[in-house]
């Protein structure tokens, strides 16, 4: 049995942000017809988490992903220690053949976790877009954000204004001498968030992970968002919970996987892993807000609950990175790379 190893360069060569987001596309459709499975007993788990002896932690996703893909994978990643000094989780992905458990192929995944956290997100803004995107606020200017950017750009036109909050200046200014350089668009540092967000269409935070609590995470006020702009959140951050149950039109990739968490890591989830979408569940778990209010991308594809999305009022996106997602990307890569007899074949 032979295993192709596709490395992480290989990947950068055969890696766009165009094809990402057409995979993310075809992958939705799989969970909108439910031809998907991943871990928890509800079959929406994010992954198995795994508490090493030095406070590290690491996490296991198995899944499977049907329709065109018909495969079955794991993506393993760690050490996701606080304040370790390491630049980024290290993260590996394997595919296997369903129907014997072959080995397919091996791989690096920390480019294609960039790749498909980004293209779901550009993706979700496609499918939630009221209103021109003329005014852009990016928080965090990291990697994702980057990609994020990049492709909103190639299919946003009119985007005039763009607006970067960041922690470091040296990592702010790269990013804004980039897109500069290559787009014709004026955009230009904030030294805050309310500065940053006033007045745009669409805002895209991605600061990390990297909070000893919740209070020293960014918060962003309602009173700073425009009407119907849209929120992209595929990190910690917080907003109030006043406004989250009277005010926000609450859309999330996949909520079955945030009600997963309450299972794993109890009530309140948010406290144990501060993302948007345990905050959706914490809420509905807590009475609230009901379930109904909150609208996974799969309901938009299926035409529900668009009494929800009519309305006027901010929209939230949840994102919260799932194997069905690295899956599909990474079939999309094993496929090029055999085609183009791009990787080293192993013996298994």
């Amino acid at each position: 049995m032979r295993i192709r190893y596709i490395s992480q360069e290989i990947q950068s060569r055969l890696l766009n942000i165009d094809d990402s987001i057409k995979t993310m596309q075809d992958m939705f459709e799989c969970i909108k017809d439910d031809k998907y499975t991943m871990s928890g007993k509800n079959k929406n788990s994010h992954g198995c988490r795994l508490h090493m002896p030095n406070s590290s932690l690491f996490i296991a996703m198995p899944g499977y992903l049907g329709g065109c893909y018909n495969v079955s994978g794991i993506k393993w990643h760690g050490p996701n220690i606080k304040g370790s000094g390491f630049a980024e989780t290290t993260y590996m992905l394997m595919l296997n053949d369903i129907a014997t458990g072959y080995p397919l192929c091996i791989m690096s995944a920390n480019l294609l976790t960039t790749y498909r956290t980004a293209a779901t997100s550009i993706y979700a803004m496609q499918l939630l877009k009221k209103q021109e995107f003329l005014n852009v606020a990016i928080i965090g200017p990291g990697k994702i954000n980057s990609l994020f950017l990049e492709g909103i750009l190639r299919s946003n036109k009119e985007v005039k204004t763009i607006k970067v909050k960041g922690n470091t200046q040296k990592g702010v200014k790269n990013f804004i001498d980039y897109f500069a350089k290559k787009h014709d668009v004026k955009i230009y540092e904030t030294k805050s968030l309310e500065e940053c967000v006033k007045e745009c269409d669409l805002i895209s935070i991605n600061t990390g992970f990297e909070y000893e609590s919740v209070a020293d995470m960014p918060i962003l006020r309602s009173k700073w968002i425009k009407q119907n702009a849209i929120i992209n959140a595929p990190s910690f951050f917080r907003m109030s919970d006043k406004f989250l149950i009277n005010d926000a039109i609450k859309v999330a990739d996949n909520f079955k996987m945030y009600q997963s968490y309450i299972d794993e890591l109890g009530y309140p989830a948010y406290k144990s892993l501060s993302i948007l979408g345990n905050q959706y569940a914490d809420l509905v778990h807590n009475n609230k807000i009901n379930e109904y209010e909150i609208v996974s991308i799969s309901d938009i594809l299926k035409n529900q609950k668009r009494e929800i999305l009519d309305k006027n009022g901010i929209v939230l996106f949840a994102s919260g990175g799932m194997i069905t997602q690295d899956i599909a990307l990474a079939y999309d890569i094993f496929t090029k790379a055999k085609k183009q007899n791009l990787s080293t074949i192993i013996e298994f």
